[in-house]
């Protein structure tokens, strides 16, 4: 004869125990608090990181901006000289007789074309 095996009844566990060995697995509230930290963390590390190289970007179109402004000042150095020899040539006296006596038909007054006009006294 061949012996039957029967299935024993389980003995019935406290609520409890049965709760925890159907529940799923659960990270320690410590480890929990330490992906939360490290999440943080690298989200203030990153934030300022980009605040840093916002920084820099910013001055390096700064510098751009002053050199580009160095340079139009000396080129409107170099313009204003060649301007104001220009101007002392065009208000020198002998171009400016020769432009009123050949362009413009002026000659020199003649004696009786002076009136001389004299105050006597003073205050």
């Amino acid at each position: 004869m061949i012996p039957v095996r029967k299935t024993l009844p389980l003995p019935s566990l406290p609520a409890q125990e049965r709760n925890r060995t159907t529940a799923k697995k659960k990270r320690p509230r410590g480890a929990l608090n330490l992906v939360k930290r490290a999440v943080v963390l690298f989200g203030v590390v990153g934030l300022l990181a980009a605040t840093i190289v916002h920084r820099h970007a910013q001055i390096a179109v700064g510098e751009h901006r002053v050199a580009r402004l160095v340079a139009e000042i000396s080129e409107l150095e170099i313009q204003k000289t060649r301007l104001q020899v220009v101007a002392l040539e065009l208000s020198s006296l002998p171009r400016i007789e020769r432009v009123a006596r050949q362009e413009l038909g002026m000659a020199n007054p003649k004696e009786p074309q002076i009136l001389r006009i004299g105050v006597q006294g003073g205050n």
